[in-house]
């Protein structure tokens, strides 16, 4: 024989041989690997698991996280809330129910403003010693009709006296000074406060102190001057002090339940007093006087 029939030859023996042991292998049952010969009755094997499904596992504790070597961090998303008192949005919670703080304070201040003295002058007739004064009652919106040197004890107030002046208006200060107005002004006395204010005649007359603009926590607004005090069911508050140019002021709470008294600086949150927070009139007034 030549090299390369060898060389086949010995090929084939060799893969007939593998044949014949592959073939005496899987003719026999071996414990473990059925035979498939379309019956399953003998094929019990089952897949490994764990453990029963209703098994309790234990997991172990996590490896603490942090230090020097820490390079992860977690990102939180800010809170944005709606103050509906402002209209406007801000990152604390307006009220202190939604901060969920101990301090249950109740008012929040959103101004301080120059508070419109309640009587106004917005009319006089008759002559000199016969003066007859028409003010207007804010609070009420009516007219309230009286005399110079007239006591109005209903209104806590005394008119102490009326004259009438001659003034340049401004717009011909600058150049002629033929013409004038006549401007009448009244001379008041506070008697709650025993202030004196004076009135003139269509312009607007405004108390001494600034008052403080607040609101509690269902939204109402409430307007305090200096020694005023708003109760709720649980607290009373008093308006010690304003500071107008630290835009503050000082309120001292007074618990109604357990008796404690305590005083809080309150600071306003932003720049903008709310100017547009006007006085309500009403178009009632008192019938007008027979005879001037």
């Amino acid at each position: 024989m030549k090299g390369w029939e060898k060389i086949a030859f010995g090929i084939g023996g060799a893969t007939f041989v593998s044949a014949l042991f592959w073939g005496a292998l899987t003719s026999t049952n071996s414990p473990g690997i059925p035979v498939a010969n379309g019956n399953t009755e003998g094929f019990d094997h089952e897949l490994p698991h764990s453990g029963k499904l209703s098994e309790k596992v234990e997991w172990g504790k996590p490896s603490p996280q942090g230090g020097p070597d820490w390079i992860f961090d977690i990102f939180t998303p800010p809170v944005i809330f709606f103050d509906e008192v402002t209209g406007a949005f801000t990152v604390t919670p307006p009220f202190q129910e939604e901060a969920g703080r101990v301090d249950d304070f109740e008012l929040r201040l959103l101004g301080i403003r120059r508070e419109p003295y309640p009587f106004q002058l917005v009319a006089y007739a008759g002559n000199p010693g016969q003066y007859v004064l028409t003010l207007e009652n804010l609070d009420s919106g009516k007219d309230v009709f009286c005399a110079p040197g007239e006591t109005l004890a209903e209104h806590r107030i005394r008119v102490e006296r009326f004259m009438e002046t001659r003034e340049v208006p401004p717009a011909l200060r600058e150049g002629s000074t033929e013409a004038f107005d006549l401007v009448g002004q009244a001379t008041i006395t506070d008697l709650d406060t025993n202030q004196t204010y004076v009135l003139r005649h269509s312009q607007m007359a405004y108390l001494d102190q600034p008052s403080g603009v607040f609101s509690n926590p269902e939204g109402t607004q409430i307007i305090l001057r200096k020694g005023q005090s708003w109760q709720s069911s649980k607290s009373s508050y008093t308006l010690l002090g304003i500071n107008a140019d630290d835009r503050q002021v000082t309120v001292e709470k007074s618990s109604l339940v357990e008796g404690d008294i305590s005083q809080k600086i309150l600071q306003l949150a932003h720049e903008d007093n709310p100017s547009d927070l006007t006085i309500h009139h009403t178009t009632g007034s008192d019938s007008p006087p027979e005879v001037f």
